[in-house]
């Protein structure tokens, strides 16, 4: 993510890494408890006016906890929704995720993956110059392809 300003001259540019693993334990017909882990890191690089540029690059490993409703709807078709919540102080501040996907395996061990989700983090960088907050909220259209087994 990247903007800017010519006045006053502001420059931000954003880049982030997001990956994660979560396990999860069947209690009830489709649904489980889920816990695993989020790695968030945001590179950032701001520049105001005549001031020297700011850059930093806070990253976080985010215990995660959960529910997960996984049913099988036909031979080739499989619903999931997936709600998380995470950090607890520990890595962000606040993290949050929903998301329901669609899984259409084509192949015995391939498919691919339509949905939606919704990610909020809120995490503080604590530095020698000060602290830098960030909250985000991303949402969207989610596509992906699968390698089932």
């Amino acid at each position: 993510m990247s903007t800017s300003r010519t006045s006053p001259h502001l420059n931000v540019d954003i880049n982030g890494i997001f990956a994660g693993g979560q396990i999860g334990y069947k209690v009830y017909r489709d649904f489980y408890f889920a816990g695993g882990f989020r790695r968030l890191a945001f590179k950032y690089d701001v520049t105001l006016g005549k001031f020297p540029q700011f850059e930093r690059k806070p990253g976080v490993w985010d215990p995660l906890a959960g529910v997960l409703w996984n049913r099988q709807l036909s031979r080739k078709w499989t619903a999931k929704i997936d709600v998380q919540g995470g950090g607890f102080g520990a890595g962000a501040d606040v993290e949050f995720s929903a998301v329901g996907t669609a899984d259409w395996q084509f192949a015995k061990h391939f498919g691919l993956a339509f949905g939606y989700g919704v990610l909020h983090v809120s995490l503080t960088d604590y530095n020698k110059l000060g602290n830098f907050n960030v909250s985000q909220t991303l949402n969207g259209p989610e596509f992906g392809f699968g390698i089932y087994f």
